[in-house]
């Protein structure tokens, strides 16, 4: 019977939500133009601030993601929570929107500089998860969002304007 307690115990204990922290900031890399100083030359670094990403888990049956929730990044681009051990995949609340709402939000016309990525490369963008991570015992993740040259995190629009020396 002390077994059968202990093994309940065990069962239950790993079941259980695990305390996540999550950070995320985006990355602008060093586009050209003057010459950079050492860190400049690294790129630039800020937190993700105030934003919302939607929160996928893996299925039991490690077959499909589901939607798990929505959670709101603070001012430093931070969120810490429980979320129960698994996997789970991360988008930022742009790839959720509808390709009309995208292109509304972000389209800019085709002009010498910049042309719309098409219909294939944005359905690729809104099916690629921001970030992928396993729950176990206390989970720290830090997801970086990696922005072009000239258009950020634009997903519509790519750069093929002149490029600076």
């Amino acid at each position: 019977m002390k077994s059968l307690t202990i093994l309940a115990i065990l069962i239950l204990t790993s079941c259980s939500s695990q305390k996540v922290a999550i950070s995320v900031e985006t990355w602008k890399p060093y586009c050209g133009g003057a010459k950079p100083t050492p860190e400049i030359a690294k790129g630039i670094r800020t937190p993700f601030s105030n934003e919302k990403v939607a929160i996928y888990q893996m299925s039991d049956d490690l077959k499909t993601f589901s939607f798990d929730k929505w959670i709101e990044l603070d001012s430093e681009g931070k969120w810490s929570g429980s979320l129960k051990p698994g996997t789970y995949e991360i988008y930022r609340a742009d790839k959720m929107l509808s390709f009309e709402e995208i292109e509304k939000k972000y389209r800019l016309p085709d002009n010498e500089n910049y042309k719309f990525i098409g219909e294939e490369k944005l359905k690729i963008w809104k099916a690629t998860p921001d970030f992928s991570m396993e729950v176990k015992e206390k989970t720290e993740a830090k997801v970086e969002l990696k922005e072009k040259c000239f258009v950020g995190l634009n997903p519509c629009m790519e750069y093929v304007g002149p490029k600076p020396k």
